[in-house]
Formats: C-alpha cells, sequence, structure tokens
C-alpha cells in the first residue's frame, strides 16, 4: 500500500470525526499560492478534492499576495466569499432558561505556513461578522448599526483578540505574535 494511501485513509478519518463533532467544515488555507508555500497548497487542495464529500469545501486564499503594501481591506474579499456560508452555518444560542434556540452548523479552519498571525486575522473577522448577527438578534444593535461604530466595545474587542494571538503565538512559536498591530487597528 502506497504512502499516500495511508494519507488519504488519516485525511477522511480526520475530516470524518471533525464532521461529526462540528458539522459542515470550510477550509481557508491562507498559505502563498507561489514560492515554497505552493506545493503545500496544491497538495492540500487535491487532498480535499480527493476527499469528494460535500461537507468539506475549500477556499484558497493568498493572504500575503492580497495584503502586500498594507493593503488590509483586500480581506474584505475572503470575508465577502466566506458570507453566505457563515450565514448557512448560524451560531450558537441559547434562551435565559438554558432551551437551544440555535444550532450551529459548520466551522471555518484556517491555516497559514509558518505561525498564527494569518490565521488570527482571518478568525478575529469572522468572530467580528458573527458577533455583529448576534447583538443584532438580541436587540442590542440595530439592523445596519456596526460594531465598529461602538468605539470603546470595539476596542475591547481588537485589543482581546490581539492579546489572544500573542498567547497563542508564545505558545506555538515562542514569539509574540506579529500582525496584532492589525487586529488592534481593523
Amino acid at each position: 500500500m502506497s504512502c499516500l494511501l495511508f494519507q488519504m485513509d488519516g485525511f477522511q478519518r480526520h475530516f470524518d470525526s471533525q464532521i461529526i463533532s462540528y458539522g459542515k467544515q470550510v477550509i481557508v488555507n491562507l498559505v502563498n499560492q507561489k514560492g515554497s508555500e505552493k506545493p503545500l497548497e496544491q497538495t492540500f487542495s487535491q487532498m480535499v478534492n480527493s476527499l469528494a464529500n460535500g461537507m468539506v469545501r475549500y477556499v484558497a486564499f493568498d493572504f500575503h499576495k492580497e495584503c502586500s503594501r498594507m493593503r488590509w481591506h483586500r480581506l474584505q474579499i475572503l470575508v465577502d466569499q466566506l458570507a453566505e456560508q457563515q450565514d448557512e452555518f448560524g451560531y450558537f444560542l441559547v434562551d435565559s432558561d438554558g432551551k437551544v434556540v440555535i444550532q450551529q452548523e459548520g466551522i471555518f479552519r484556517s491555516n497559514c505556513m509558518d505561525c498564527l498571525d494569518r490565521t488570527n486575522v482571518i478568525q478575529s473577522l469572522l468572530a467580528r461578522r458573527s458577533l455583529q448577527a448576534q447583538l443584532q438578534r438580541l436587540g442590542v444593535l440595530h439592523v445596519g448599526q456596526r460594531i465598529e461604530e461602538q468605539a470603546e466595545f470595539e476596542k475591547i474587542y481588537k485589543n482581546a483578540w490581539a492579546d489572544n494571538a500573542n498567547a497563542c503565538a508564545k505558545q506555538y512559536a515562542g514569539t509574540g505574535a506579529l500582525k496584532t498591530d492589525y487586529t488592534r487597528q481593523v
């Protein structure tokens, strides 16, 4: 049996387990789509396509290419690309009696090559979008009102994400996160 078959078997079992636990999966691959990271992106894409599983979607977004020269606004391209699926997944919500009102039906898995910075930036944007919907549903924000307009809350939100990025990066890589300047300013 070839090495590739063993890898695909493990890959298949991993995603089967993840789907049972979390529902649909959207893999957001943030690696460079050229240079030394390109083969990893291509192989990951091929393996996901080989699964032929409608519960798993693969999205490649070359973070460095899209956001080079501080073009952070280009992250909205990815957020827009994921928005419909995020709305479909929903979020987990219980009422004051502990009754489940909404069950989340999927997750976003993001990855990059060498650190957690790219993933933290993307997850912070997805989390903000989800929180926006939750606060609107609860009547804390009116439809059309944005979290970014709530200056004090926005500052707390950004700093919490940046602090989390630092803690994760220190645990993972032994150094602080590199993109907390972006996370704190978003």
